[in-house]
């Protein structure tokens, strides 16, 4: 950002208001953004994703936990989020390969990650309800997609 501001010869408070979008930014004259908007092209700036989300505690990403991409069910519900799901929140899919152990691991990896909301495609063979059930504890808006795979029965 400083040589985006050294560049085009603004102030670096007012290149990142202009490259942030920041509310001010509404007070800047057109001209002026074109010029920092341009300069930042040329040089490829590319805001620092973990700075943001250091200074606001937002990750603007949702997560997407998939039992088995490969599934059919799976793969649907995956395309309809992603084209959904575009910036400023793009989603962070992972998929448990149909192993809990993983599944939980993928689980807290997304959590980590402060996603700010999350959707489960569960398998409700394996995965364990208590594990959900946490979820609610720690006020992520988050929505289940159930999916429990037909078990072969014997003739009576």
């Amino acid at each position: 950002m400083r040589d985006v501001a050294s560049q085009s010869g603004f102030s670096p408070a007012t290149v990142s208001i202009v490259l942030n979008n920041a509310p001010l930014a509404r007070y800047i004259a057109p001209a002026t953004k074109r010029r920092i908007e341009e300069t930042a092209r040329k040089l490829g700036y590319r805001p620092n994703v973990m700075a943001r989300f250091l200074r606001s505690k937002r990750s603007h990403s949702v997560g997407v936990l998939f039992f088995d991409i490969t599934d059919p069910f799976c793969t649907l519900i995956m395309r309809g989020v992603e084209t959904r799901c575009t910036r400023p929140q793009p989603a962070i899919f992972a998929d448990a390969h149909n192993q809990k152990n993983r599944f939980e691991r993928y689980l807290e990896l997304l959590l980590d990650r402060h996603v700010e909301g999350l959707i489960v495609v569960a398998n409700w063979l394996f995965v364990d309800i208590h594990v959900l059930a946490d979820l609610s504890k720690r006020n992520i808006p988050s929505a289940t997609i159930g999916w429990e795979l037909a078990a072969t029965t014997s003739a009576r």
